[in-house]
């Protein structure tokens, strides 16, 4: 599964005004609502499945609606706003759709997902690459949750959980994913080196247990009730350890990391060892929280060579 960015210029002719707050009504009383959008130049690639999120371009800018591609593909038909020209879609059925006022705001997007060019999106049926598609699915449903507890007098109607949602949740063992070379060409922020620490030390740890024999994977998880896959870090199918890494040893990463794996194994059947993975040796208070969550701490001391607590 892939996940693409579909765009909107804002204008009429794109989505009307009333067929946009007919499909925010509908979604808001958990209605999925089929659709078609148009892929600007993008010829394949996009398959049933596939996720989508639509981004409002030049003014109110952010993620006003998601969905999923239905359809077999890319298919050619007229333009939308010359029948004499070719235009190509991809078939969807948009599960949110939010009031414009309700959007998840390009600065949101800037700040949460820095691996990609948000202020750069030049066409639609961009794709987005891990590990910003996996941080795009989580921002935009602590979003939607957002907008759930808001106080009366909000704008926005109740979002609920689309009803294609697997009621019963699921937890599958996966090929651990190379990361999108798109991920080392990131802007220069603080966020950005530690994805690609990140991705870096996940790397060389697979390589150095698969050395010992140990067989990598990772974990999809779809819990109950939610519309969306989680995907863990490296799992030691051998040795029964879920691992969460981190790119950096700072105590917000480590209590991001002990919430993940407690999240994560409560899905995972055993349940498994759970282990954080660091760059570096945590502090003692640090080792001492890890310590009483009965989560192991591994950390790199050198190329191939981890210290574990």
């Amino acid at each position: 599964m892939i996940t693409v960015i579909l765009t909107w210029d804002a204008g009429e002719s794109g989505y009307p005004s009333d067929h946009y707050s007919r499909d925010v009504r509908r979604t808001g009383v958990g209605k999925a609502v089929p659709s078609r959008w148009s892929v600007g130049s993008r010829r394949g690639g996009i398959v049933r499945g596939d996720r989508a999120f639509l981004f409002r371009q030049n003014r109110e800018r952010g993620i006003v609606a998601s969905g999923t591609v239905t359809g077999s593909g890319v298919f050619a038909d007229s333009h939308w706003e010359d029948p004499t020209r070719q235009a190509w879609y991809i078939a969807l059925r948009w599960d949110t759709v939010l009031p414009v006022e309700d959007r998840l705001s390009v600065e949101e997007l800037l700040a949460g997902i820095p691996a990609h060019h948000w202020n750069h999106v030049l066409g639609s049926g961009q794709r987005l690459y891990p590990p910003s598609d996996e941080q795009l699915e989580r921002l935009w449903w602590s979003h939607l949750a957002t907008l759930r507890a808001s106080p009366a007098g909000s704008t926005a109607e109740p979002v609920p959980v689309s009803a294609a949602v697997t009621p019963a949740g699921s937890a599958e063992a996966v090929p651990v994913e190379k990361i999108g070379m798109s991920a080392y060409s990131l802007p220069s922020s603080e966020s950005a080196v530690a994805v690609k620490r990140e991705a870096d030390l996940m790397a060389r740890y697979q390589a150095h247990l698969e050395t010992l024999g140990h067989t990598c994977t990772r974990y999809r998880i779809r819990p109950p009730g939610e519309p969306y896959d989680l995907y863990t870090d490296l799992f030691d199918q051998t040795a029964g350890v879920l691992y969460e890494a981190k790119g950096v040893v700072t105590r917000e990463a480590v209590r991001t990391a002990i919430g993940q794996l407690l999240d994560y194994s409560r899905h995972i059947p055993g349940p498994p060892q759970r282990a954080v993975l660091l760059p570096a040796r945590p502090g003692n208070d640090l080792l001492a929280l890890l310590r009483a969550q009965n989560i192991q701490c591994v950390y790199e001391l050198s190329p191939g060579r981890y210290g574990r607590d």
